[in-house]
């Protein structure tokens, strides 16, 4: 008697799509790219779950795709026998989005001839670079412009406060970047720093006195 043989055809499963994440160091945003393995596939997914746990209906992957928030992404394949691959998760934790504060302090309450301005800058994740310049501007005009307080390359200083002497009236407009990217500008609007004049009087230069009272300088 001759064996009989029985063949059983085994379906296998997709291979597990890879998830790539760029930049992997903090940012405001990262791009997601999904790389789904085999000739077969008839459906490329994806899945994002929140913070808050909340997932998203797995979505058709059309290519690179932007995140803004931390969170969980999930992925699988599926091909045209209907088998669907197990699913891969990747956990974004590098994302930050808080926008850095500027608080302003030591501006006067009456005038003055000059005061010192402190500036404390703090961060939940790490700050960067604070500049400052005289006149208002937005975040656009610091890009490439306003002078330096400070240019951080460790990421671990998350508050900072710095002094500048003010002798003059007008708009400074003050600007802070995180470790991130997330962008800041404070504007202060000085008008209590009193001028000096040269007023005609005894001796050869005459006599400086304030511009509001006629009080002689000391």
């Amino acid at each position: 008697m001759k064996d009989k043989f029985q063949v059983r055809w085994v379906d296998i499963k997709p291979e597990s799509p890879i998830i790539t994440v760029s930049p992997e160091t903090i940012a405001n945003e990262v791009s997601v790219n999904i790389d789904y393995i085999g000739n077969n596939i008839s459906q490329k997914l994806y899945q994002i779950i929140d913070e808050n746990g909340v997932a998203s209906s797995w979505l058709p992957y059309n290519g690179e795709f932007k995140l803004n928030h931390k969170g969980t992404i999930r992925a699988r394949s599926i091909n045209n026998k209907n088998i669907k691959s197990l699913v891969l998760e990747y956990i974004v934790n590098n994302v930050d989005t808080e926008i850095p504060t500027i608080e302003l302090t030591g501006v006067p309450t009456k005038e003055v001839r000059r005061f010192s301005l402190n500036i404390k800058t703090t961060d939940d994740v790490g700050l960067k670079t604070l500049k400052y310049a005289y006149g208002e501007y937005d975040i656009n005009y610091f890009k490439e412009n306003g002078e330096i307080l400070y240019d951080l390359e460790s990421q671990n200083t998350k508050s900072q406060t710095n002094s500048l002497e003010i002798d003059t009236n007008g708009k400074i407009t003050f600007y802070v970047i995180d470790q991130a990217g997330n962008e800041k500008v404070e504007i202060l609007d000085v008008g209590d720093v009193i001028k000096l004049v040269l007023l005609p009087g005894d001796g050869e230069n005459g006599i400086w006195r304030d511009s509001v009272n006629n009080e002689e300088s000391k």
